[in-house]
């Protein structure tokens, strides 16, 4: 259906937003000069994907095992009621709302917490942001504890694996809302892995009111999403399950507050976990697709279990890539299981038909962890590290490793059709179109080690040598765009802290190729999301575009870290003095259209994360077509001169002058340590002051610079070297 508003309308409604509120959304509809603020000029209706019905469409996991877990498939049936039928604009609608107290309950303050915490703040609601801990009495007792003492109006679990106690779900006055990432009627701890393993082409995303049973409660909205070929579960969950609950949080908010009753969901009782055997990666009777498939709907959390072929014990896998480009020529006459070479960190194993598989992380197994657990599930496994494969069988297998042959790399600058991805083991690779060069990096969670650093620097320079390109765009990765050092490398490091130091320096020198790209313009599109170094990297852009969907995390307090990245050259540039101080002292998030506001980024080009490239794509050529480009790069070139050059370095030099200090510093290590291993604590996550001081001298301030001179005094700093690479005359 479609309502034309006339905008010349002088009629306004003089109700406020209270009055406004205690109305149906159904009600307030029928007064049309009551919604002349919220209707658009033209309403079409909310897409079907905010649909609630009694019945979903819900294509259920009967092919690969939904039977045999005791519960038969559900007939698929349409929608019976859209909230398109009312023609309400929940977005506009959400804007109208008085200000609320929201809690969140979570068991990580992850990207599904960050993402719905910046939408709330942004429409001005209170927001208590929390890490519930273990244990189904602590777990308990804090959830009472928290909602006694903040008293919220409504509390949200965004992320939230632990039961709600009945005395806190049961009280209406304040509703309490379960995230599930799985469409309406479908119900269980693995909804995402199920749909991965099954293939299903689309899912969906379930706000529901919480209840006695698990994921039982009446729903309040659920999008659905496509489901891309060859996603992980990390992916689904990371960027389409949170871009769904992003655009239902208005409608759950509205309907709330403004009197709308949720549906009744119905369908069939919980799915039962997969089991052991379900994720079990078998060499011996597996294709490479079919590990790969296994491994990407275990990726990032459990890891798909697995045994190589002359290596002692079990593993969990992570990150599969199936070999394409001929190199897996190499399994001719190999077993199924046995690792045929290494490239840039990752192994290639031969597979059951003579295809191969490159994995590029492990996890190695305790003895006690390996098989199944009685129930027939995954055991849990201690703290170990994810580490990247090579790195791992070095040590697990070094015999097997030290005859094991390094399998040539593609050339990493040689570019690839537009839009598509390596057919082989490749972190970095290269687009070409039109005189613009895309840069694409995918390393795990956004981590860059030192190796993976230097492959990066050097597409980089090798892009910005190239005659036949005069914009080059820095997309990053695709769930993750960076989160800078490689903190799971540093620890699992003979030496943290000189591991520390060639990292920050490496990343640093990526950078740096950037900065010298004079002759062409540089453009930073942020794909997906980004923390610490990762979220300054972006600032070496002439200009940065970004997306709706984009959290970034620009600070490293909470790591102990001063940090680096030219962050005291370049951000100050951007937002100024005193933004830069806030942003790196409160350690929090902010979405794009915060980071738009406050000059972080120069555009938001894409409402979403799928057809982002698309629009960068469209804003550069435009950028190239009308001589925008021409004047930035002339700007450019007149501003870098060898004393602007001299200034940044000297920035840089006194960042890692701090690093020295913090890398070695017990606050770091513990920080590290907690990350690596899960070991966060619990509690109220502060979203609205800054975190405590570092416990050394220096706080973490623009105005710290000081002379190369007067800071490279000291000559045990092992700066000194770092400095003549840079060109800083000391």
């Amino acid at each position: 259906m479609q309502l034309n508003v006339n905008t010349k309308a002088t009629a306004r409604s003089s109700a406020s937003p209270s009055r406004l509120c205690a109305m149906s959304p159904r009600e307030a509809l029928s007064s049309r000069s009551s919604y002349q603020n919220f209707l658009p000029i033209s309403v079409h209706g909310l897409s079907s994907a905010l649909a609630v019905s009694p019945r979903s469409r819900v294509e259920r996991r009967s092919s690969l095992g939904f039977h045999s877990a005791g519960g038969a498939a559900p007939a698929a049936t349409e929608p019976e009621h859209t909230v398109a039928d009312a023609g309400i604009d929940y977005k506009k609608m959400v804007e109208t709302l008085p200000r609320r107290k929201v809690l969140l309950l979570n068991d990580a303050h992850g990207s599904m917490s960050q993402a719905l915490l910046v939408d709330l703040q942004a429409l001005g609601h209170d927001v208590v942001t929390t890490v519930v801990p273990n244990g189904k009495e602590k777990a308990g007792a804090f959830m009472r504890e928290i909602k006694a003492a903040h008293k919220p109006d409504v509390i949200i679990a965004p992320f939230l694996t632990k039961f709600v106690p009945e005395d806190v779900w049961s009280d209406m006055q304040v509703p309490v809302i379960v995230c599930h990432p799985g469409p309406m009627g479908d119900k269980g701890s693995n909804s995402i892995d199920w749909a991965i393993r099954n293939k299903e082409s689309s899912w969906g995303l379930t706000m529901l009111q919480a209840a006695a049973g698990v994921d039982d409660g009446p729903v309040y909205a659920s999008p659905n999403f496509k489901m891309q070929p060859g996603l992980t579960k990390s992916e689904a969950y990371g960027i389409h399950a949170v871009q769904a609950a992003r655009a239902a949080l208005p409608k759950l908010l509205c309907m709330l507050w403004c009197g709308e009753q949720p549906v009744d969901a119905g369908g069939p009782p919980p799915i039962p976990s997969l089991t052991y055997e379900q994720r079990r990666v078998d060499f011996e009777t597996m294709t490479a697709e079919e590990v790969a498939h296994t491994i990407r709907l275990s990726d990032s959390r459990p890891g798909a279990p697995c045994k190589l072929r002359g290596v002692n014990g079990e593993y969990r896998a992570f990150e599969a890539v199936v070999e394409k480009s001929g190199a897996d020529k190499a399994s001719k006459g190999a077993s199924p299981g046995q690792v045929l070479g290494a490239r840039d960190g990752a192994v290639m194993v031969a597979c059951a038909d003579g295809s191969c598989v490159w994995i590029g992380r492990l996890q190695a197994v305790p003895e006690a962890c390996a098989g199944p657990n009685k129930s027939g599930r995954l055991q849990c496994l201690p703290s170990t590290i994810k580490l990247r494969a090579e790195l791992e069988l070095r040590t697990a297998a070094p015999a097997l490793m030290a005859a094991l042959p390094k399998i040539p790399a593609p050339e990493n600058s040689t570019p690839i059709a537009f839009g598509t991805s390596p057919s082989t083991w490749q972190q970095v690779w290269t687009w070409k179109e039109n005189r613009v060069a895309y840069v694409n990096w995918a390393f795990y969670n956004g981590a860059m080690s030192t190796e993976q650093c230097y492959e990066l620097q050097a597409v980089l320079e090798k892009v910005g040598s190239w005659t036949d390109v005069d914009s080059v765009v820095l997309l990053g990765g695709y769930k993750v765009f960076s989160n800078g050092i490689d903190l799971n490398t540093i620890q699992a490091s003979a030496d943290p802290a000189t591991e520390s130091w060639r990292n920050i320096n490496a990343i640093n020198d990526a950078i740096r190729a950037c900065m010298h790209m004079t002759n062409k313009l540089v453009v930073t599109a942020v794909w997906g999301n980004a923390g610490a170094g990762g979220a300054i990297m972006p600032l070496v852009g002439d200009r940065i575009l970004a997306h709706e969907g984009v959290v970034m995390n620009p600070h490293y307090k909470k790591m102990g870290l001063f940090g680096s990245e030219y962050w005291t050259f370049q951000l100050p540039a951007r937002v100024g003095a005193a933004m830069a101080d806030a942003l790196s002292n409160m350690c929090q998030p902010i979405s794009a259209r915060q980071a738009k506001a406050i000059n972080y980024i120069d555009e938001v080009v894409s409402c979403d994360h799928f057809d982002f490239v698309t629009a960068v794509r469209t804003r550069v050529e435009r950028l190239v077509a009308s001589g925008e480009a021409s004047k930035i790069v002339a700007a450019k070139q007149a501003q870098r001169t060898p004393a602007w050059f001299a200034e940044a370095e000297r920035h840089r030099v006194n960042e890692l002058w701090e690093m020295s200090k913090c890398f070695p510093s017990q606050e770091f290590q513990d920080a590290c340590n907690g990350f690596v291993f899960k070991r966060g604590s619990h509690g109220i996550i502060d979203t609205t002051s800054p975190v405590p001081p570092l416990s050394r001298p220096s706080d973490v301030r623009v105005s710290n610079v000081v002379p190369a001179k007067e800071l490279l005094a000291d000559k045990a700093t092992p700066l000194k070297s770092a400095a003549s690479s840079a060109g800083v005359s000391v």
